[in-house]
């Protein structure tokens, strides 16, 4: 499901500063922009455990 063309793919792909930013950016917009964005908060969670497990996998 995670192929080379889908979004999880893409975000794979970024860098742990670029995850970092789109969290970050995704959060703000969030919070100024109430839930007219569908699944913001859940794309934001999903976001940020990809940036954690990156972090985690860099220390093993």
């Amino acid at each position: 499901m995670s192929g080379e063309g889908s979004l999880v793919g893409w975000l794979n792909r970024l860098r742990s500063w670029q995850l970092f930013v789109l969290a970050g950016g995704l959060f703000l917009a969030d919070l100024f922009v109430l839930d007219p964005i569908l699944f913001v908060d859940e794309v934001m969670l999903g976001l940020t455990t990809l940036l954690f497990a990156r972090w985690k996998r860099r220390r093993d």
